[in-house]
């Protein structure tokens, strides 16, 4: 039997099964408000896709879509459900929605009606940032429901802005670019690698204090972590012979 067979079985016409699907995502968002998140690149029917994986130590989601944007994230973070568009009363207001309803949430087919009735010649690009910007405000101003307010991942742009308390970056993912700086000489290479060796204990330090958490450890923890990025290598214009393709960040990482 062929895995397609088996897969259409499980999607398709299984409204017992995505109702219960639908539940375990709703409470997995609600308890918590931060989550971590990746997006795979991985191929449906032949062609490629955006898969993005949402999830905390309590239940991980997955789905795949066609888009790699912010109205996809939302999508994911709403896990399917009709999205909503709000002009805040508060925000700053872009010359082209004068005439926008503030503070009022409308659904898509009406946001579409108004787009084609008031700016008829706007171009796609625009009119992109306009679904982005009143999708946005209207997910971070969702009362109803699971609402994720921080996300702990990579810093891929799609992702930016898109939760009220925005996104801080993956222990891993910082561990990543550091790896990318490549020393040329046995000096620098030597200093990389006790740095290495400090910064995949720090990590191992983290996992177990996920296990017995404590107000004290995780003060350590946190002086640690300023301790580990201190030093200054002196390598401010290349002259350790080392090669510098990204350099890491101390601010806003989370293990």
């Amino acid at each position: 039997m062929a895995d397609g067979t088996r897969a259409g079985w499980l999607i398709h016409d299984q409204d017992i099964v995505h109702a219960e699907a639908a539940a375990v995502t709703d409470a997995g968002l609600a308890r918590r408000p931060w989550h971590q998140r990746e997006d795979p690149a991985p191929r449906l029917d032949g062609e490629h896709q955006h898969g993005f994986v949402l999830g905390n130590p309590l239940s991980t989601r997955s789905r795949t879509v066609p888009r790699k944007d912010r109205l996809a994230v939302l999508a994911v973070l709403g896990d399917g459900r009709p999205r909503p568009f709000l002009l805040d009363a508060a925000a700053p207001t872009r010359q082209a929605l004068t005439r926008f309803p503030r503070a009022t949430v409308v659904d898509e087919a009406m946001l579409e009606t108004w787009l084609g009735d008031h700016l008829p010649g706007l171009g796609q690009q625009a009119a992109t940032t306009i679904r982005e910007t009143l999708a946005v405000a209207a997910s971070q101003a969702a009362r109803a429901g699971p609402v994720v307010r921080l996300l702990v991942g990579d810093d891929a742009g799609q992702w930016a802005g898109v939760t009220a308390e925005g996104r801080t970056r993956c222990w891993i993912d910082a561990g990543r670019h550091v790896k990318q700086v490549t020393p040329c000489v046995p000096q620098p290479q030597e200093v990389l690698a006790a740095f290495l060796d400090r910064f995949w204990a720090s990590s191992r330090a983290r996992l177990a204090y996920r296990e017995r958490p404590s107000p004290a450890q995780a003060a350590r923890l946190e002086a640690a972590c300023d301790t580990l990025f201190a030093p200054e290598t002196g390598d401010r214009g290349g002259t350790s012979g080392s090669r510098r393709r990204g350099r890491p960040r101390r601010r806003g990482w989370s293990c």
